[in-house]
């Protein structure tokens, strides 16, 4: 049967993929989308406005009897779809439907499939594409793909490896999809069905399991930090515990050496970032991956929007620390840096609304706040920020001054930090600073700063720091990022003196730039009285998962 029509059925990343694959390649066929419910985090309706795709949202009950009323030969394309296609429908002539399922058929049919994959001690996962006949998972087989299961797999990463590898199989595969040219594979058997509130042994861990079973189960029910199982549970005598966080520390034990950890507190205390498994947040090794993401955005479409401004060297520093992720998805990226008591967002996007859906869906991802800065950033985007569940936490101002030829100061060697202050540097910056708008750096990108000779300090005659200075230098622009002076320090000239060094140390400078708290009105004067003044360039820091907001 070759289709007149394809309407397709599905929700989150896999669906907008699956959707933009058959939007390049329906020809004359009419392409519809169908939502049998509205959606918890809105991905597709977005997505289809934009590429003025007809979007349909009905109910359950009528869904069904627009299917039924359709005269021409349609294809229903069904993935991420928790639809359920009644009998009539299935048996009516001129449809077919075709649907991804996230495991190897017969064996794990039903919901939750990769849970099963890991609990029964499967080597492989696998991605599926069948037809769909009146039973659940049934249908003939058109093809699969495995995915092996790593020693450490959880639910969660399985799940997202076998969407990738069930969008790539579409992808190869479409054009047989469209034109009905293919062959099918009928399982001898039925297999198992697992239903959605089906628990591997009810929820519980056995004690009395080996190693190797206890950690199986531990896996395949670990969709952290996503909610789509419960805590597992165990009984230790009369009592019941729920086990928040396992680790498996045995080095000789297959599998060991793997630790994970939910994150149940709010606050800000180091080390608590949760990075979510599988594919949604990839580490980047290289900076030419994100570089490659900026091209393709800026090919896609003429218009885009970012707060993305960060050099090369910085970003290529975060890199070899194994700082920054990457989250493509349909019509931009996003890029995570782990700053371990929160995430630090930056995006680059053609649509918005996309940005939107991801923010929503990041939101479900990470376990901490989530901090990101729009700098001279239009209100519609602040806007999908606050309707992502975001506050505006504080605004900053950028102040810029002309060099001009001063007196200048011979540095010497005692002014400047060495390696081994950098610890109580970054303790006086972190006792001076707001993590969430200042941009604290971490202890390794202070050493370096120090070795790069960035950092200027005065001392008292027992060497503890009664002031500092920390500057960037980017070719002719120079940047003074942190000077603080301590409190019993304060009016003595320490910091004026620092400041004087930095200038001497800059005299080939074409600029001076720096930025200050819009609400900091005192400091705002001092660097007035410099020689600043703004350049009306605004930088609004945006919040998630914090309990006190400042505005």
């Amino acid at each position: 049967m070759k289709a007149k029509q394809i309407l397709f059925m599905g929700t989150g990343k896999v669906g907008r993929e699956c959707l933009n694959i058959l939007r390049n390649v329906s020809g004359s066929a009419k392409l519809k989308c169908l939502a049998a419910e509205a959606e918890q985090i809105p991905t597709m309706e977005p997505m289809c406005k934009k590429l003025e795709i007809p979007y349909m949202r009905l109910s359950s009950e009528t869904i069904k009897d627009y299917l039924l009323s359709q005269k021409d030969e349609t294809l229903i394309i069904s993935a991420h779809n928790d639809y359920l296609f009644p009998k009539e429908i299935v048996e009516r002539p001129n449809i077919k439907i075709i649907n991804f399922h996230n495991a190897y058929l017969p064996d794990f049919r039903g919901r939750n499939a990769p849970t099963w994959e890991i609990y029964e001690g499967a080597v492989y996962g696998v991605a599926t594409w069948h037809e769909v006949d009146a039973s659940i998972d049934t249908g003939g087989i058109i093809v699969q793909e495995k995915v092996p299961i790593g020693k450490d797999e959880t639910a969660l990463s399985l799940l997202m490896k076998s969407a990738e590898a069930g969008i790539k199989l579409l992808r190869k595969n479409v054009d047989i999809f469209l034109s009905g040219e293919y062959r099918v594979n009928y399982p001898k058997r039925k297999g198992k069905l697992y239903h959605s509130k089906e628990l591997p042994n009810e929820g519980f861990l056995n004690p009395e399991w080996d190693i190797k079973k206890a950690y199986n189960f531990l896996r395949s029910m670990d969709y952290n930090p996503l909610n789509i199982m419960p805590l597992p549970k165990v009984r230790l005598g009369e009592k019941m515990y729920e086990i928040s966080g396992y680790a498996l520390r045995d080095e000789n034990i297959p599998g060991g050496g793997a630790e994970r950890l939910q994150n149940q507190g709010s606050g800000l205390t180091d080390g608590n970032f949760v990075r979510p498994t599988g594919n949604a947040l990839k580490l980047v090794k290289d900076i030419s991956e994100i570089k490659e993401a900026i091209t393709k955005v800026k090919e896609s479409s003429e218009e885009w929007h970012t707060n993305f401004y960060l050099s090369d060297s910085l970003l290529k520093r975060w890199i070899t620390f194994e700082q920054v992720y990457l989250v493509n998805f349909f019509d931009g990226f996003c890029i995570i840096r782990d700053r371990g008591s929160f995430a630090h967002l930056y995006f680059y996007v053609n649509d918005i609304e996309s940005l939107r859906s991801e923010l929503l869906l990041l939101k479900q991802q990470l376990a901490v706040p989530i901090v990101s800065d729009l700098i001279a950033s239009a209100e519609f985007v602040k806007s999908t920020f606050t309707r992502s569940g975001f506050a505006k936490y504080c605004a900053l101002t950028r102040m810029i001054k002309r060099n001009m030829p001063i007196n200048r100061l011979k540095p010497t060697d005692q002014y400047f930090a060495n390696e081994d202050e950098a610890e109580d540097i970054l303790s006086i910056i972190k006792e001076n600073m707001d993590p969430l708008c200042e941009q604290i750096p971490d202890l390794s990108e202070i050493k370096i700063a120090v070795h790069s000779r960035n950092i200027l300090v005065c001392r008292d005659s027992e060497n503890i720091i009664l002031a500092l200075l920390y500057f960037e230098r980017y070719e002719k622009t120079a940047y003074l990022r942190y000077w603080v002076t301590s409190k019993n320090s304060q009016g003595l000239g320490y910091g004026k003196m620092l400041y004087r060094l930095y200038e001497s140390i800059n005299a080939d400078v074409v600029l001076f730039k720096l930025w200050v708290r819009y609400d900091n009105i005192k400091v705002k004067r001092i660097y007035e009285n410099y020689g600043y003044i703004y350049d009306k360039l605004k930088d609004e820091v945006f919040v998630l998962g914090v309990r006190t907001i400042n505005v």
